[in-house]
């Protein structure tokens, strides 16, 4: 819905991480909503459908989700259909009260994310969803995002309310948008996970546009209308640019570590700051030195250097290790003279 043409385009870089850490554990989580909702006893250190492994925190954060709710329904179907289009959906929990005409549609984040329920397509879809099945007019929608782990200053549980005239306007905007699919690309404050921004036009025009915007002078005579409205402008342009920014170097990343030459710019090793062997300890330091390093178990070796014990012992003793490469830009000259001796 933000961006129709974004369904046709390839992701700027190859997928070259098989790291699922962060999916497993939200997935996790839901599976564990799902069986203390059903009255199943799930203690610490079970292991999920996934292999994940339940944790104390995870429990407090998942009973504390489900406090929040109403009896209702967990993990519900709420697909449907338009003309030449099928949206698969299913809903974390919903409740339809009958009595109340009230619908809610709630979903469970445990992401650090922040997700927001106003104007949450996922949401208005499951809205959606539940009334052409269940053939219901609700006189009222409540969207809402419970997420424990997100700071957000509107708190975990988070809602918007909506009318059911309102949702039928969604519904056919959702309509009009996938019946007749446009190639329209549309820059919004979703291109930061869109795997295409790499190589998005339209991304990298409103890079330019937001650099052009983040110039504008600031004048003291100002209105605090003005000044709001400035912060807004201002706020969205350096989200802008930092999305092409992280973008183009991980693009740029790629290249240049499978061989491409780019002025100015090379890939440097990282390493993480140095830390003692671990037979080394601060007993062994004080008899080979006579000097104390014990402090809260051991002083860093950078502080050992400071008392005085020699640096080339030191470095003998500590490790660095190896945490990968970055691309970093360099003045092409002095780099030819140190490759070259001068």
């Amino acid at each position: 819905m933000h961006c129709i043409g974004s369904r046709l385009m390839e992701p700027a870089l190859p997928t070259v991480s098989d790291d699922t850490s962060d999916r497993d554990e939200g997935n996790a989580a839901h599976w564990l909503a799902q069986q203390l909702f059903d009255g199943v006893d799930i203690p610490a250190g079970t292991k999920a459908y996934n292999g994940f492994v339940i944790t104390n925190d995870m429990i407090d954060h998942v009973q504390t989700y489900l406090s929040e709710l109403d009896v209702g329904e967990m993990e519900v179907d709420t697909s449907w259909t338009g003309a030449g289009f099928e949206i698969a959906g299913r809903c974390d929990h919903r409740k339809w009260n009958t009595r109340t005409g009230v619908l809610t549609v709630t979903d469970l984040k445990y992401g650090h994310r922040i997700v927001e329920p106003k104007m949450n397509w996922t949401l208005i879809s499951h809205a959606i969803g539940t009334v052409l099945r269940l053939q219901i007019k609700p006189k009222f929608i409540k969207f809402t995002i419970y997420q424990p782990r997100g700071f957000h200053p509107g708190g975990e549980n988070r809602s918007w309310n909506i009318g059911y005239d309102d949702l039928m306007s969604y519904m056919y905007a959702v309509i009009d948008r996938l019946s007749d699919p446009t190639d329209e690309l549309t820059t919004n404050e979703f291109c930061g996970t869109c795997d295409a921004n790499g190589h998005c036009p339209a991304a990298r025009k409103a890079g330019y546009n937001a650099i052009d915007a983040s110039d504008i002078a600031l004048s003291d005579d100002m209105t605090i209308e003005q000044i709001g409205n400035e912060l807004d402008l201002l706020e969205l342009a350096h989200s802008t640019i930092k999305n092409r920014l992280d973008a183009v170097t991980e693009l740029a990343t790629h290249k240049v570590t499978n061989g491409a030459v780019m002025n100015g710019r090379m890939m440097q090793d990282k390493y993480a700051h140095k830390k003692w062997k671990p037979h080394v300890t601060s007993d062994m330091i004080k008899m080979i030195t006579g000097v104390d390093v014990s402090k809260d178990g051991m002083v860093t070796p950078a502080e050992a250097i400071r008392r005085n014990i020699p640096k080339e012992m030191v470095n003998g003793l500590v490790d660095r290790p190896f945490i990968g490469t970055k691309l970093v830009k360099v003045d092409p000259d002095a780099q030819a003279r140190k490759l070259l001796g001068k």
